[in-house]
């Protein structure tokens, strides 16, 4: 998907930045864990349910469908979006 959103220009410092990001919330979680496990016991799943549906709602808001555009359609919509 990173390589639908950033310009030719910036690409593959964007796709740096994001696997970064994903690599530290991987981190965050697999420390986190344990601690959650323990305070709710059966239910430590559940923070993580409630952010996914929380995500997955704001990816349906904010990502726009890229397939079959170019990626100067993709980049018009996205400025068209920034301008509102």
């Amino acid at each position: 998907m990173t390589a639908d959103i950033f310009p030719d220009a910036i690409r593959a410092s964007a796709s740096s930045l994001c696997i970064g990001m994903n690599w530290l919330c991987n981190l965050i979680v697999g420390v986190s864990y344990p601690y959650i496990s323990d305070a709710l016991d059966d239910y430590a799943y559940v923070p993580f349910v409630v952010l996914l549906a929380i995500f997955f709602l704001l990816a349906l808001k904010l990502v726009p469908e890229t397939s079959g555009k170019s990626a100067e359609e993709i980049l018009a919509e996205y400025d068209s979006r920034r301008e509102k």
